[in-house]
């Protein structure tokens, strides 16, 4: 297939259209919108520079080939950015599931203890266990109170080991992991390189079907990674800056480690915004 271009959007019109737009896939869109606003009248040389480039980018596949590509990859790049400087660490379903099993690990140790006085509140002296049963309840037989309100707590405790966390599967924010040393995993900004090369090549493709999740890196494409570095370096000015190198590096090391699979994933509580 020959690449065209889409519909001609200059980027004047993109920027304009970002910056009013008050919907996402039928959501509001207000907080994105005012984050753009921000970010480009900050930087409103460097925004300049990023939608003039996508815009000259020469789109193909499935994804290049429809009315609005060049807007809509515009999009697909500003979206994802604004959902990398949103990510915290709480949102993240692999770091609930650690809590998940932090918790989980003291509920069974309160447990144990539960079970052990249990078994043993009979053997406690009434005067002890009557200075320390509430004084709304009979204290002229302790061992009823403690025995009922022990076993309440064992029985609830036992049910709450049923209770399966919500993901099970290991997911960091936007991708899906099979690693054996979660610790080990790139940070925000690494990510978002990786998912900005992902878009850019999907926009590229030959190949692409237009669908990202599930999908790994795609072979072909164009990486664009000076315009992804220009991206990151400007969402995310503190701290190392990236260029090209750096990036063919990362995605490298993500896309080709034998312990490690990587795919695309949604952000935690993501707007799907799509038109594929």
């Amino acid at each position: 297939m020959e690449a065209r271009m889409s519909k001609a959007w200059s980027p004047k019109e993109i920027d304009s259209v970002i910056s009013d737009i008050s919907k996402i896939n039928g959501e509001d869109a207000h907080e994105f919108r005012g984050w753009y606003v921000d970010l480009r009248n900050r930087n409103r040389g460097i925004i300049q520079s990023i939608i003039t480039d996508t815009c000259n980018l020469n789109l193909s596949g499935f994804l290049g080939n429809q009315d609005d590509s060049h807007f809509y990859l515009a999009m697909d790049v500003f979206h994802n950015a604004w959902f990398a400087t949103k990510f915290q660490n709480s949102d993240d379903y692999y770091e609930m599931k650690l809590c998940h099993e932090a918790s989980s690990i003291k509920r069974d140790e309160i447990l144990d203890a539960a079970k052990k006085l249990r078994r043993n509140v009979g053997y406690i002296p009434s005067m002890l266990l009557s200075a320390v049963t509430p004084k709304n309840e009979s204290p002229s037989n302790p061992y009823d109170y403690w025995g009922s309100s022990l076993d309440k707590m064992i029985s609830s405790l036992e049910a709450s080991k049923k209770h399966k966390p919500k993901h099970e599967f290991e997911y960091f924010g936007l991708q899906y992991f099979n690693i054996g040393q979660h610790k080990n995993r790139p940070n925000i900004k690494t990510i978002l390189l990786y998912k900005l090369e992902f878009i850019f090549r999907a926009y590229t493709s030959e190949s692409s079907d237009g669908i990202y999740e599930g999908k790994s890196m795609p072979k072909d494409g164009k990486p664009c990674r000076r315009l992804t570095a220009l991206i990151a370096n400007t969402v995310f000015p503190n701290g190392t800056l990236v260029d090209e190198p750096y990036i063919k590096q990362q995605v490298k090391q993500m896309t080709t480690n034998p312990n490690l699979v990587v795919q695309w994933g949604f952000w935690p509580s993501e707007t799907i915004y799509t038109k594929r």
